[in-house]
């Protein structure tokens, strides 16, 4: 959530992660999710962020922090792993104290519109089989910098996922609102007579520090949706 707000503090940041932290901690102590290697890289990659913000000079660590920095570390230092015990992370929940996160009034919430012909299953779009298909996406962006990375995740039967990359720099408008017209193709055709694709807008989650790589292939961090799915359907058609 936090990196679809514009204008959070170094502070406001920091705070959110805690709460990141501990829900991390939490789910890892969950017997069913003690297995759960995904949690235990958001961690890892939360307290990155951390030791960045604090690396700064402008925010102190919380003892909470500490703590699990410490558990962390000790456990690096032996042969198990955490996921082996992760219980060894919940005493360290006994220094997290909630804060309240106090707005300046300058918050704003990204946000995505995404409008397209053919999101009616009884009216599909036609497709040729052995082709790719072009899609004419309406979109408009709120509060949005052309810093972003931005992508277009389009999937189809839940196995197929293609990822375009949208460069903002390259797209006229402002960071409050910008609208345009923008076409994508699909080139993971299923075979089969009709099909239906799900087609949303999300951003890569981008902390200071990480290494950027080129925007080929889709994301190589967490997203995030700034929209919910559309739907659209094709039905094929003979050469």
């Amino acid at each position: 959530m936090r990196y679809k707000l514009v204008g959070l503090t170094k502070e406001d940041n920091f705070l959110i992660l805690e709460l990141i932290i501990a829900n991390s901690i939490l789910t890892l102590c969950n017997i069913e999710a003690c297995a759960n290697k995904t949690t235990l890289k958001k961690l890892h990659s939360v307290m990155s962020c951390i030791e960045h913000i604090c690396g700064e000079g402008s925010t102190e660590s919380s003892n909470f922090v500490v703590e699990v920095q410490k558990t962390l570390s000790e456990i690096d230092t032996t042969s198990s792993s955490i996921l082996d015990n992760p219980y060894l992370l919940l005493k360290s929940l006994e220094h997290f104290t909630p804060r309240k996160v106090v707005s300046s009034g300058n918050l704003k919430h990204m946000e995505a519109e995404l409008h397209f012909q053919g999101n009616e299953f009884q009216n599909p779009l036609p497709f040729i089989f052995g082709l790719p298909v072009g899609l004419s996406l309406d979109i408009k962006f709120h509060n949005i910098s052309s810093e972003s990375r931005l992508w277009i995740k389009m999937s189809c039967e839940e196995k197929l996922t293609q990822f375009v990359f949208l460069d903002l720099h390259e797209i006229e408008g402002d960071d409050e609102v910008r609208k345009f017209t923008f076409v994508v193709p699909f080139y993971q055709i299923p075979k089969a007579n009709c099909f239906s694709l799900k087609i949303c807008i999300v951003l890569e989650c981008i902390s200071d520090g990480d290494q950027l790589f080129r925007s080929c292939g889709g994301p190589k961090h967490e997203v995030v949706h700034l929209c919910e799915d559309k739907e659209v359907y094709f039905s094929g058609q003979v050469r």
